[in-house]
């Protein structure tokens, strides 16, 4: 399961902060692998995997926020995520109750990775799978359901110098398709 590592990430948040003209911009980037083994009648039937990579942009004018998000990261992608943000922004009411988007603190480092479950793949997934439904057998019973490994990671980035992640850098070269 690929991630795209803090590097890339960091990449991404600083390309859309560029590419906005709002007065304060944040960018929330979330980026996962989900992989999923389905089983009935105690055989296998589907073996998934899906990556996905998405960005919201929230947008301030004055106390007008708006928001908006796409699954399109590319710099054209990115841009029109912004731009979108920051139209819908203008469209708002003020929000009388807004101050300010956070500015940076301290973070704690967060680190949720597990290369095992990272690694946990296709045949992994099956040998446990093959574990339920030998189990099933010996009950004389017929198994069925879905084994699922995930490996996600999310950044936040504003123009106010905020970066947090959970991410952590990938072991290998990242491609960078956005840009």
């Amino acid at each position: 399961m690929a991630l795209l590592g803090e590097q890339e990430l960091q990449h991404v948040a600083q390309g859309a902060l560029a590419a906005s003209e709002a007065d304060q911009t944040e960018v929330l980037i979330q980026s996962g692998t989900a992989a999923l083994t389905r089983f009935a009648n105690s055989y296998i039937h589907q073996n998934v995997e899906e990556s996905d990579l998405n960005i919201r942009a929230r947008a301030v004018i004055g106390k007008r926020i708006g928001v908006a998000a796409t699954d399109v990261v590319t710099a054209e992608g990115v841009r029109e995520v912004i731009q979108r943000a920051s139209s819908l922004a203008r469209l708002q009411e003020e929000n009388r109750d807004f101050v300010s988007l956070p500015g940076p603190k301290p973070q704690a480092t967060v680190d949720a990775y597990l290369e095992p479950t990272a690694a946990f793949g296709p045949v992994e997934r099956a040998a446990v799978v093959k574990e339920i439904c030998e189990a099933a057998g010996r009950a004389h019973l017929v198994a069925a359901g879905a084994f699922r490994a995930t490996c996600s990671e999310t950044a936040v980035a504003n123009s106010l110098s905020v970066w947090a992640t959970t991410a952590r850098p990938p072991p290998m070269p990242t491609r960078s398709s956005w840009a």
